[in-house]
């Protein structure tokens, strides 16, 4: 997956000295993250896009889930970006 992380304003941040980035992903109405786990920034940094690839078992429970990008600065600030993402994860037609 492929993310442009943007601000409040819409503005894409600039990940030139970001030191690790994340993706959080939950069950909706959960209180407990399902992981969180590192995204790979993409050269340039200064144009804020990420990726993630999924992992073997992200995507093993069904219904709907939210994420969103976390970004560790290297003076230790933290920054979300400004929309929470939403995924339905549906059963793969191929098990049904």
């Amino acid at each position: 997956m492929r993310f442009t992380c943007k601000d409040d304003d819409g503005s894409v941040i600039d990940l030139t000295s970001a030191t690790k980035v994340y993706f959080t992903f939950k069950k909706s109405g959960a209180t407990e993250k399902k992981f969180k786990k590192e995204c790979s920034v993409v050269n340039p940094p200064t144009s804020g896009i990420v990726t993630y690839s999924w992992g073997e078992t992200d995507l093993a429970e069904t219904g709907y889930f939210e994420g969103e990008i976390e970004i560790v600065f290297n003076d230790g600030t933290k920054q979300t970006t400004a929309d929470k993402i939403g995924f339905n994860v549906r059963e793969d037609l191929d098990n049904a």
